[in-house]
């Protein structure tokens, strides 16, 4: 989904887009999710309505990840970084399902 979002950045809700799409009648339509966390745990509520938990049992939560594109093929070759961007990983406690009901 857009935006990184961790255990322990305070609390909030809201609705997020994801990368996940479809085509509906020529048009890309991107699936969302309901997003509500706080310094204790995130939950996430699928576009189906299932609602998921982050795991924290076992430490795959707030797993932050760096993404850099270079100016050529190979990192060791590169001079300059094009771009780059931050992620974080979190185990779930099941499937999301992008089928609504």
């Amino acid at each position: 989904m857009d935006n990184s979002i961790y255990i322990g950045m305070g609390a909030d809700k809201a609705n997020y887009e994801t990368a996940a799409y479809e085509i509906v009648e020529d048009n890309l339509s991107y699936h969302k999710l309901d997003v509500n966390y706080d310094n204790s745990g995130i939950t996430i509520v699928d576009e189906s309505g299932t609602k998921h938990s982050v795991q924290t049992a076992g430490g795959l939560y707030n797993l932050m990840a760096r993404e850099f594109q270079y100016d050529s093929g190979s990192a060791p070759s590169a001079q300059n970084i094009y771009t780059s961007s931050y992620a974080v990983v979190h185990q779930i406690d099941g499937v999301l399902d992008f089928h609504k009901q």
